[in-house]
């Protein structure tokens, strides 16, 4: 209420857009996290890893982290397979790149782009700014500042169309 009234239906319209902007990127976020980690577990199954559900589940919870997540979820998995022979170790080391090369090119952008509603190389140049402009807190912010600018450009057409011209003709 300490806003004027004239701007307060614009202004919840607003923030209404922005949580649900917000929200579609933390389900695309939890759809990506499930998503290699059910494909991780399960290609863990079938090369005959111990404890692959269990394995699967870190590398989709670490998954969230920028960078570190995949590298974080993989220790895991790399310290058991080293305790069963050195080729399962080089192949669950293969198995976590192939999946990150996936999610980070393919999955990531795909399913959060269309959760935003937005092109994924949009989502990609916002990871690529963010990654130069704050490291990784940059990237880890990057894809929500975007998601509200979005929204903000889409409210500000709205706004300035309805407004009558300066010079009359």
């Amino acid at each position: 209420y300490m806003t004027p009234k004239k701007w307060r239906k614009q202004g919840r319209a607003f923030v209404r857009d922005v949580d649900a902007s917000l929200g579609g990127y933390i389900r695309g976020q939890i759809i990506v996290c499930v998503v290699i980690g059910l494909i991780s577990s399960l290609l863990f199954w079938i090369v005959g890893m111990k404890y692959p559900l269990l394995l699967g589940a870190i590398i989709g919870i670490t998954n969230v982290i920028p960078y570190f997540g995949p590298i974080i979820g993989a220790i895991p998995a790399v310290v058991i397979a080293a305790t069963m022979s050195v080729k399962m170790v080089l192949i669950i080391a293969v198995i976590v790149l192939v999946l990150q090369f996936l999610e980070g090119n393919i999955l990531s952008p795909l399913i959060v782009g269309k959760s935003l509603h937005m092109h994924p190389l949009f989502i990609m140049l916002a990871l690529l700014a963010g990654g130069e402009i704050g490291g990784i807190v940059g990237m880890v912010v990057s894809i929500p500042l975007l998601a509200v600018l979005k929204v903000f450009v889409l409210h500000a057409r709205v706004h300035f169309r309805k407004k009558p011209p300066l010079i009359d003709k």
